[in-house]
């Protein structure tokens, strides 16, 4: 009787399992279970490219005055 008690509770856990899309477990998760590394590299990767984007109006504003200067 156990073995079917343990079959009947191990079964639809292999169906679940079984009937997952490759595609889906492949494909990069941006969901609430995402990892804490993860979050803090996305974290970290949008900084840099708010500081490149700040670094980079710095850089055309220079460029603007130097153009301005030299006329």
């Amino acid at each position: 009787m156990t073995m079917k008690k343990n079959l009947l509770l191990i079964m639809p856990l292999l169906w679940m399992s079984g009937c997952s899309d490759e595609q889906e477990a492949s494909a990069p998760s941006s969901n609430a279970f995402q990892s804490f590394e993860e979050r803090e590299q996305t974290g970290a990767l949008e900084e840099a490219k708010e500081v490149e984007q700040i670094l980079q109006q710095g850089v055309d504003r220079n460029q603007q005055i130097i153009e301005e200067q030299s006329k």
